[in-house]
């Protein structure tokens, strides 16, 4: 490139070496820079089982500590490089582990284990890794599920000019819905009283009363779900003399 007319000479020489700086430092600033992305969200795990959440690190060499936290960035779980002696939360220790990578997995995976599930660890994780300059984090989603026990049917006494059937489930998560259906209408829910309890786990327990009368249905069907794939239980019954 000449130099322009209109510029003094003594100005011309300093074209080129501010180029060269500018080219030089441009990509000086991504140099250290890795991108972490989630590969599974949401993950699905039963009460008592285990959760594999994953996140994939690109380029992995460029990260130097990483960290997963529940919920908050000071609710670590796992550490693993310089967190100045920092702990993970107490009730997570003997619960999680960074698990081997796999011939099937993808470059840059990283997967942490978590035993032993209970309703608390529920809801949203980070895995967040850094290095000297930089850092960077995804998001999984963990959805924890528990089938609650069989319906529990029985008559009560009549109340309200009727007789009164209640219908009763344990052990839910989350929390359950329950519906009486007419056997044959079983997408024309019936209203009724239906009772929430949470007990010293978080699961849930669930009753419903149904009073029936002489000029009801026979035959009707307790329906209970989490609203979750797969997580739902009925029963039927019939009333004798309706």
């Amino acid at each position: 490139m000449g130099c322009d007319a209109a510029l003094p000479r003594a100005c011309c020489p300093l074209l080129g070496p501010l180029f060269a700086i500018v080219l030089i430092h441009l990509p000086s600033g991504a140099s250290g820079q890795f991108q972490v992305t989630a590969l599974t969200s949401p993950v699905w795990a039963s009460i008592g089982g285990e959760a594999i959440l994953s996140c994939q690190v690109s380029p992995r060499g460029k990260a130097e500590a990483q960290r997963w936290f529940h919920s908050h960035f000071k609710s670590a779980i796992l550490l693993q490089g310089d967190w100045n002696g920092e702990q993970p939360l107490a009730e997570y220790q003997n619960r999680t582990e960074l698990m081997d990578p796999s011939p099937n997995d993808d470059p840059g995976t990283v997967s942490l284990r978590i035993r032993d599930i209970r309703v608390s660890d529920n809801g949203t994780y980070t895995c967040y890794f850094k290095s000297v300059s930089y850092y960077h984090s995804a998001t999984v989603q963990l959805q924890v599920t528990a089938l609650g026990s069989a319906l529990h049917l029985h008559l009560k006494d009549y109340e309200e000019g009727g007789i009164q059937v209640l219908c009763h489930s344990a052990g839910w998560f989350p929390t359950p819905l329950l519906q009486w259906k007419k056997l044959g209408h079983e997408q024309e829910p019936y209203a009724s009283k239906v009772q929430i309890t949470e007990d010293g786990d978080g699961l849930f327990g669930v009753e419903g009363a149904l009073i029936l009368k002489e000029s009801d249905p026979v035959s009707w069907v307790c329906h209970v779900s989490s609203g979750l794939k797969n997580q739902e239980r009925e029963a039927r019954f019939s009333v004798a003399g309706g």
